[in-house]
């Protein structure tokens, strides 16, 4: 059998240690804190690590493989690719994501069999869907709109940029953009999640990847943003002021592809 385990925060090794995460297998095997969620393939647990400054809120996500099919198994382990995601999206896309404290994987026979994501719990955060339905205020006040309006720009920003280093998330739901207010005026926005992304070199890549991007957020905008709102958002995200024609036509592309997922998903 073959491992890796990386410890990116070597900082904290000895708090890790005394917290009884040595090897691979104890991030693997690990019981600590509450299951917040659980598919088939994951279970991710929150947990605080005690330290010398205080506790330390991080997210444990652990994958297993071992009963899936083999197209699953051959190929790149899920967590080291998040975790090399994340560097890129904070190294060359200048976005925020959550801190990786530590990152493993198992194979055997070259097939996957498990690992791992460790992740600092962003403070002060929740997703942007929840964001919106629940803290945005209901009334119009101009102060409300800007800082409404605002927070918009900063995703539409976020959205350009990565984009413009030819990276693209693939499941970029509003869900996976989570909103922290901590010590800041402005909210900020981190991105989650991004297991599925990467960047892309061929033009068409290029073009599939921003029409998932784009029609992933759409599907949460439509329903909680007003028309002006999303036509705003969009020329934000083109730097334009003014849609042209190619514009219109990737408009109708994102909503004909929304369309055909929604008829596409089950009922």
């Amino acid at each position: 059998m073959s491992m890796v385990l990386r410890i990116l925060e070597p900082a904290l090794a000895d708090i890790l240690r005394a917290a009884g995460l040595v090897s691979c297998e104890d991030y693997l095997q690990s019981s600590r804190g509450a299951v917040i969620h659980e598919s088939n393939t994951t279970c991710t647990r929150r947990f605080d690590l005690p330290s010398p400054g205080g506790t330390i809120a991080c997210y444990l996500k652990v994958y297993r493989y071992r009963d899936k099919p083999l197209t699953l198994r051959f190929g790149r382990s899920k967590p080291l690719r998040e975790a090399r995601n994340y560097f890129t999206l904070r190294r060359q896309c200048r976005i925020d994501v959550p801190d990786v404290i530590a990152v493993g994987a198992r194979r055997r026979l070259g097939l996957l069999e498990d690992g791992f994501i460790l992740t600092r719990e962003v403070p002060a955060a929740c997703p942007l869907d929840v964001y919106v339905d629940q803290r945005w205020p209901s009334n119009k006040e101009k102060l409300a709109m800007r800082s409404r309006r605002r927070l918009l720009e900063t995703v539409a920003d976020l959205v350009a940029r990565m984009h413009a280093a030819h990276f693209f998330h693939i499941d970029l739901q509003w869900r996976n953009l989570i909103v922290s207010d901590h010590e800041r005026d402005q909210p900020s926005v981190f991105v989650l999640d991004c297991v599925r992304g990467g960047r892309r070199i061929h033009p068409l890549m290029r073009a599939h990847g921003r029409l998932r991007d784009l029609s992933s957020l759409y599907k949460d905008a439509r329903g909680r943003l007003s028309h002006t709102e999303q036509m705003r958002w969009l020329r934000r995200y083109l730097g334009t002021r003014k849609l042209s024609e190619v514009h219109r036509a990737m408009i109708r592309s994102i909503v004909l592809d929304r369309e055909l997922k929604d008829s596409e998903a089950p009922a």
